[in-house]
């Protein structure tokens, strides 16, 4: 009985020292730089319209949590922290499955969620979200605007960097000494 109760203990402690994105618990200090970004709440009409699986969803939900789960299981074992969603052409369905995954990690109590809308040609993630603010990754990009003042926070876990603005060189705003 010792020994399996040790074994537990060593798996837990496996498990809490190599979870991604472990968080303490968020503080409320004036200096915590996830306080500090502006709070936004889409609203559930707007979400379901645009066809984002929120809790609830059924047998949609259980989908993206089947492959949220494996991919964080993925990444954990690659010792990954980031993730970055592309595809060959527009129309692929890139921004729905980030949103939906952003959504469904997010959830985890543990977990902190930055999205950010890389796409400077052509962003959807304002959009979808039925955001309306000006500025976006493109701002912070070409050194218009701070992060801080560019992102939002969705929920307690989510924050999210969108705008509808489509930046005049995206391949020099991503090259830029300032991006790195």
């Amino acid at each position: 009985m010792e020994r399996t109760q040790d074994a537990i203990k060593k798996a837990r402690s496996k498990r809490v020292t190599s979870h991604i994105g472990r968080t303490t618990p968020t503080a409320t200090s004036a200096d915590d730089p996830w306080s500090k970004l502006a709070s936004f709440m889409p609203t559930a009409a707007h979400l379901k319209r645009k066809r984002v699986i929120v809790p609830g969803s059924g047998a949609a939900q259980v989908s993206i949590d089947i492959l949220r789960t494996r991919l964080l299981q993925q990444m954990r074992a690659s010792n990954w922290t980031k993730l970055m969603v592309t595809s060959p052409r527009g129309g692929c369905g890139k921004s729905m499955t980030c949103v939906n995954l952003a959504i469904s990690i997010a959830r985890q109590k543990e977990m902190k969620v930055l999205l950010l809308d890389f796409d400077l040609r052509k962003p959807s993630l304002a959009n979808i979200f039925g955001y309306r603010g000006a500025s976006g990754m493109a701002s912070v990009l070409e050194g218009r605007k701070n992060f801080e003042d560019a992102a939002v926070r969705i929920g307690t876990n989510l924050a999210v960097c969108m705008g509808p603005e489509i930046s005049a060189n995206p391949a020099e705003s991503l090259l830029s000494p300032h991006t790195h």
